[in-house]
């Protein structure tokens, strides 16, 4: 799950339509950072956290991925162990939900937007930018954004319980 992601550094608008060709992004592996050049010398004169001289914005990640016809019977979780600071997680086009904290891991249930016995779309949409609403607001470090643990393709027995419902 963690080889040949396709980066684009950037917002870009519809970043999560299976149309986009991505053809011409870089290729990457997680743990990434788009911040590992510009991020080393944290803020411009260390006064504030706002006034950063690195890279705070929005940028993608989309990885095509198969999915057997035999795991249709299982519930599917992509699991994230970090991406800073705010993530959302598109699937085929549609968002799987999205995660605010760069520094705790957070799985969605991908299920229900899957395509089986087919290739599927993975978008996700990372963003580093300074907002008030997610700790830490201020460190003696860089705020590195992207990907920058690794992620799993968790397939789970449904149970009894769920399968009833």
């Amino acid at each position: 799950m963690n080889t040949d992601w396709k980066f684009h550094k950037g917002q870009i608008e519809s970043g999560y339509s299976p149309k986009l060709d991505d053809s011409e992004w870089e290729t990457v592996s997680v743990p990434h950072t788009w911040n590992h050049i510009d991020g080393q010398d944290g803020t411009i004169g260390g006064k504030s956290i706002k006034d950063t001289d690195y890279f705070r914005s929005d940028c993608w990640y989309r990885k095509k991925i198969f999915i057997e016809n035999k795991d249709k019977e299982k519930q599917i979780f992509l699991r994230f162990q970090g991406a800073n600071t705010q993530a959302e997680l598109f699937v085929n086009g549609k968002s799987a939900g999205t995660h605010k904290g760069g520094y705790t891991a957070f799985a969605f249930d991908i299920t229900p937007f899957l395509h089986f016995s087919s290739e599927n779309l993975l978008a996700v949409r990372v963003n580093n930018e300074y907002t008030e609403e997610i700790a830490p607001l201020t460190a003696d470090f860089t705020f590195y954004g992207g990907i920058y643990r690794e992620t799993e393709l968790i397939k789970k027995n449904f149970s009894a319980r769920q399968s009833s419902s």
